[in-house]
């Protein structure tokens, strides 16, 4: 796997073991029909009908030599978007071939794409996340879509999207990047280890953090083996603390963005919640741990070693090959992200594809975003292969398991649909995230990545460093 990761990948060759995949995945919810007889007109005809619904007709279809995308997705979640990258090309300009970059790790995108951006040599269509979703756009990175929404808009825009999703991928009301997911959170569960613990499957879908960490702490030990075994595992980043502390009327902003407050009752509370996890109870693995593991955080939980792990709702997909894939599968569920007295926040957000500054294709980039993302004829195809919740709203129940996984997971819909649907605010990103993202890690790496003491005071000089940020970013007018 190591191998494959960033590799270029010739589109006929995955495309062929894409769409076996694709075809494996679609026969649990759709029948299958009979093939059409040959007819060279007729396909004639259904490629010209193709080309006046998704092409502007301001591309080049002569245009010849590479077309160039950047995406930090792994192997698992990037099959689904090549398949659709690489149909696009097929059908309307063959003479272009994409070169696909992809399993970027994800702090290395960050700085690449802006690097590449800067160079003159940026890729001719890329992947944005909501983290960046305001960066960009104030930075001059990314392309206004505004004509060719006007003139092209994608299908069912702008009534058939999520507005969440649509509003990441804009900045001061104008769209620069076209959303593919509704994103949300839940907790994946061992049930090998839980089911005794919280008295059958699921969870009760309104416990709360009390009830997560105690769950937490009571499966916290060694297998049959003596390993270690940990209960949970939350990564305590800026947006995960920023998401626990609204189950307790935390902030972390104003709402003009001129204040900063990481005092609050809601949001001390929230952090040293996920500090105790990991240092006083010892029930959240280090960074180390999952070291030592040899594997990512996703699948230290499908090795059988973490009891309840965080992730998003398109993880099921994978989940369910790396587990069925070990020497020792097991069987496992999904349980509600906890609520506090506050409520909860189980919408995490989303990503999108965007047409970056200085592309060389931008027109040929934005037809294939709105061919990927929009098309009916594939949005099926993206929720079920990706276990995804596209970003139109009419197509969410292709992102539900199907199957032997639906049956095992019952309660799939209410933890990462109706739940999250409840309140869909997410994390406060804006223009100056990137910058200030290096503030929190100065100040909290050493808290919660290195066990350091002092969770108070690192908070106080977070505070007050970010306030003097916001305070020189007015002054600027940035």
């Amino acid at each position: 796997m190591d191998e494959m990761r960033r590799h270029l990948l010739s589109r006929r060759r995955f495309l062929q073991v894409g769409a076996a995949v694709s075809s494996m995945a679609l026969a649990a919810c759709v029948a299958p029909t009979a093939p059409a007889a040959e007819d060279t007109s007729a396909g004639e005809a259904v490629d010209s009908e193709a080309a006046a619904r998704w092409l502007t007709g301001m591309g080049d279809r002569d245009a010849s030599g590479d077309f160039k995308i950047m995406s930090w997705e792994d192997e698992g979640e990037i099959r689904k978007f090549l398949l659709h990258i690489n149909e696009f090309f097929d059908a309307f300009y063959p003479g272009l071939e994409p070169e696909v970059e992809w399993g970027i790790p994800w702090g290395e995108y960050w700085t690449k794409l802006p690097t590449l951006m800067a160079a003159g040599t940026p890729p001719d269509m890329a992947w944005q996340h909501q983290s960046r979703g305001q960066v960009f756009p104030s930075k001059g990175w990314s392309v206004d879509l505004t004509d060719y929404l006007n003139a092209y808009p994608p299908d069912g825009w702008p009534d058939d999207w999520w507005e969440a999703s649509v509003k990441t991928m804009s900045w001061n009301g104008t769209v620069y990047a076209i959303p593919y997911d509704w994103a949300t959170i839940g907790i994946y569960a061992n049930r090998g280890l839980l089911d005794d613990i919280v008295g059958g499957y699921p969870a009760d879908p309104d416990w709360t953090w009390d009830d997560f960490v105690e769950t937490a702490i009571a499966v916290t030990g060694e297998d049959d083996n003596g390993m270690p075994v940990w209960g949970a595992n939350i990564g305590p980043g800026d947006s995960t603390v920023w998401n626990v502390a609204q189950a307790f009327g935390g902030w972390y902003f104003n709402d003009d963005m001129s204040e900063a407050s990481f005092t609050n009752d809601g949001v001390m509370t929230a952090a040293k919640l996920l500090w105790d996890l990991r240092w006083t109870h010892r029930a959240m693995p280090t960074p180390e741990d999952t070291q030592s593991m040899g594997l990512t955080s996703e699948f230290a939980f499908a090795s059988g070693r973490v009891a309840m792990h965080r992730a998003l709702n398109d993880t099921a997909f994978r989940m369910e090959e790396a587990i069925s894939g070990t020497d020792n599968p097991f069987e496992w569920g999904v349980y509600a992200w906890p609520r506090g007295p506050e409520g909860r926040v189980a919408f995490a957000g989303n990503s999108g594809w965007f047409v970056p500054t200085g592309s060389r294709y931008p027109d040929i980039a934005y037809e294939l975003i709105r061919y990927g993302l929009s098309n009916p004829d594939l949005l099926p195809t993206t929720g079920v292969m990706g276990s995804m919740i596209v970003s139109r709203k009419s197509y969410w129940e292709w992102g539900l398991p199907q199957g032997e996984t639906a049956e095992m997971i019952p309660n799939f819909q209410n933890v990462f649909v109706d739940i999250p649907a409840e309140n869909q605010r997410t994390f406060p990103y804006w223009p100056g995230y990137q910058e200030w993202n290096a503030i929190w890690l100065k100040h909290m790496d050493p808290i919660f990545t290195e066990g350091q003491e002092g969770l108070e005071e690192a908070l106080q000089a977070l505070e007050d460093e970010t306030n003097e940020f916001l305070a020189a970013e007015m002054e600027s007018g940035s």
